[in-house]
């Protein structure tokens, strides 16, 4: 049998459609982190400050949002720090919390605990930012009823916050999580997760993230060899150089700055961040 290919009469061309639609809400390139699709994960030891980091880049803008859908466990919810933040007058940001676990059932916005908000004098409080509310409701939302709530409250750039997760989803919620990662654009959402661990998170979850946190001060070399490995595509991080970036972190006397390494469309000379340093390998 012969195959005969007869050039088509038409001037087709291929567009970049990252190019394209790069500028748009869903599509617009994170100047900090040099991509646009934002699916990070933060890996550290319980009190690295792996919550403390993701506030602070809210704080700074980098991670820009009108909203956060926290995603915590009732023990996680109330705990000193996310009580403090709900009911800061100085955390401009509001705050929706799904309070999870594996019998907390979500049954819509019908039923929300709001959470006042400490007003007291204070020099350092920006007056100029909105006042915002604080809701906690209960249950873990699927997609579609997550496209909804967004609708409904016409939240244009949702951040969604999952802290101490990982114990107390099912196999449902897991999927859902999944789900929530892989329409993370579709939502014009941001989605950063905070672990202890990677063990728990299924193999076709840890491929999924485009920006990996490492709070090394609570990990050992082999730990982050593995999780460079399994969560993250940068292809900078051979055998070689992710030896010696451990090396220059083992040196650091500082060891609470934590690792960035960014996976994806990036560029590679700006895809690692160290001490808000670029590291590069020569």
């Amino acid at each position: 049998m012969n195959i005969n290919i007869d050039k088509k009469d038409f001037d087709y061309k291929q567009y970049d459609i990252d190019q394209l639609l790069n500028g748009s809400e869903s599509r617009e390139v994170n100047e900090y982190f040099g991509i646009y699709k934002l699916n990070i994960l933060c890996v550290g030891g319980s009190g690295s400050g792996k919550t403390t980091w993701i506030i602070n880049q809210i704080l700074n803008n980098i991670l820009d949002c009108d909203v956060i859908l926290c995603f915590i466990p009732h023990e996680t919810l109330y705990s000193g720090f996310y009580q403090s933040l709900l009911k800061s007058e100085h955390f401009y940001k509001p705050i929706l919390v799904f309070e999870i676990g594996h019998n907390k059932q979500f049954n819509g916005l019908d039923d929300v605990e709001e959470i006042p908000i400490k007003s007291h004098d204070s020099s350092s409080f920006d007056s100029s930012k909105p006042k915002r509310s604080n809701y906690i409701v209960q249950g873990m939302p699927t997609v579609s009823q997550l496209f909804k709530i967004k609708n409904d409250l016409k939240f244009k750039q949702p951040l969604l916050l999952f802290d101490d997760f990982v114990n107390v989803l099912n196999k449902q919620m897991w999927e859902d999580y999944y789900r929530y990662i892989h329409n993370g654009s579709r939502l014009n959402a941001k989605i950063c997760s905070c672990v202890q661990s990677i063990n728990k998170i299924p193999p076709q979850v840890r491929s999924s993230y485009t920006i990996v946190v490492l709070f090394t001060n609570y990990l050992t070399h082999s730990v982050i060899t593995t999780m460079l490995r399994n969560c993250v595509n940068n292809p900078m991080l051979d055998k070689n150089n992710t030896y010696y970036l451990l090396d220059l972190i083992s040196k650091d006397p500082n060891k609470h700055n934590p690792l960035i390494v960014i996976g994806g469309d990036v560029d590679q000379k700006k895809s690692i961040i160290y001490n808000n340093n670029y590291i590069t390998f020569t």
